[in-house]
């Protein structure tokens, strides 16, 4: 039996999130869904979508519903999106040239405005520059140099499909903030071509991916570098399993550090709360953190169909706000200075805009590459004084 290394210090504990490569399926599904947003979006920023995707062994299917005055070249926008994962062989488990591409899309007008039912949490943390957990972004950033080192051929055997799994371990200080301490486990399965030796894979994910990754203040003896843990990994993709858009949403939020709703985003225009939502949970949060309310917090918002006017909304600061400051009070600061309505959303995170396609791997917060998004632009939160003397 494995041995399980504990945590070392008093009060310390283990946390653990993952990231999906470019060519997991279910990101493969996600990818075509916000592919097929953007290109509408790019012809009617008016567009009403409800974009679902599947995929399974040479087949894409896309169904839903679309409601815009664009014309799209559906055919072309699907098989560009896997072209660009690198799905160009059968032996892969796909190929943009050769595979299914069903269009299931019902296009009928709608009277839909947008506004639904749903619960949506955002979290920030002071741990990282980008007020994400590090083991979030750790975990992205593993899987993003291995789509890089795919897609640009610097490893001639690496596939697509892939996963990364970071353990950290954390020390919880007592004014609530949390601060990495080690790496626990560091855990990378990758694709690769058939005649490729498992000691090869292993050595060069260790040297070239995870180790250019991970920090190594972050790793002693004790770190345990996993690649590939069950073999060989040469089925992958859709051939190896279905995929299904929308299905990971806790890794492409807050790397499962709070609650999620269980709503994603993906394949959904911008009014439509599952999006609108879900990004404002997270903008509220990171605005509160940038401005010292707390080390780290976790938003909740809800919406009811036929109300602008969010349900509720509500703040858990871990013991980590201010001194001074209660978690009713950071409700107040949000009542103040947010505006929570899907339409204001709309206009005030830019979700009009054709953007979505470059998040649909690596997750909608916590991104360092330029241009930054609406929604992870902090808002200023100057000038709230429910206490005079202790908010400047």
């Amino acid at each position: 039996m494995t041995e399980i290394v504990l945590p070392n210090g008093p009060g310390n504990f283990l946390a653990t999130s993952e990231a999906m490569g470019l060519g997991h399926p279910d990101k493969v599904a996600d990818q075509v869904a916000e592919a097929m947003v953007d290109a509408y979006l790019e012809q009617d920023p008016d567009s009403i979508l409800a974009v679902e995707v599947v995929t399974k062994t040479g087949m894409i299917m896309v169904f839903g519903t679309a409601s815009s005055k664009a014309t799209i070249d559906f055919d072309k926008v699907v098989r560009g999106t896997i072209k660009h994962i690198g799905y160009d062989a059968t032996d892969k488990g796909l190929d943009y040239k050769s595979m299914e591409v069903l269009n299931r899309l019902d296009t009928e007008p709608s009277l839909d405005d947008g506004d639904s039912e749903g619960l949506f949490v955002g979290y920030a943390t002071n741990e990282t520059p980008e007020l994400t957990p590090l083991t979030q972004q750790l975990s992205a950033e593993l899987c993003e140099v291995l789509g890089t080192f795919e897609t640009q051929r610097k490893m001639p055997w690496l596939r697509p499909d892939g996963k990364a799994q970071v353990t950290l371990e954390y020390k919880k200080m007592q004014d609530g903030s949390v601060r990495p301490v080690r790496a626990h486990t560091i855990l990378v399965s990758v694709q690769h071509a058939v005649d490729v030796p498992i000691d090869r894979v292993r050595s060069e994910v260790i040297k070239h991916v995870i180790k250019s990754v991970i920090p190594a203040n972050l790793l002693d003896g004790d770190t345990q570098l996993i690649v590939n843990p069950s073999g060989r990994f040469v089925i992958g993709g859709p051939r190896g399993d279905a995929g299904v858009s929308g299905r990971q949403g806790v890794a492409d939020s807050c790397g499962a550090w709070s609650p999620h709703g269980g709503a994603s985003a993906v394949g959904k225009n911008g009014s439509k709360v599952e999006r609108c939502g879900i990004y404002a949970a997270r903008w509220v949060a990171k605005s509160l953190v940038n401005a010292g309310f707390a080390s780290r917090c976790s938003v909740q918002i809800a919406y009811s169909s036929g109300k602008a006017e969010p349900l509720s909304f509500s703040v858990d600061s871990f013991g980590s706000a201010r001194s001074g400051l209660s978690d009713k009070e950071l409700c107040d600061v949000i009542a103040k200075h947010f505006d929570l309505r899907p339409g204001t959303l709309v206009r005030d995170l830019q979700l009009r805009k054709p953007q979505f396609s470059r998040f649909a791997t690596l997750g909608f917060c916590g991104r360092s590459d330029a241009p930054s998004p609406q929604w992870e632009k902090c808002k200023n939160l100057t000038g709230s004084s429910l206490q005079a003397g202790i908010w400047q």
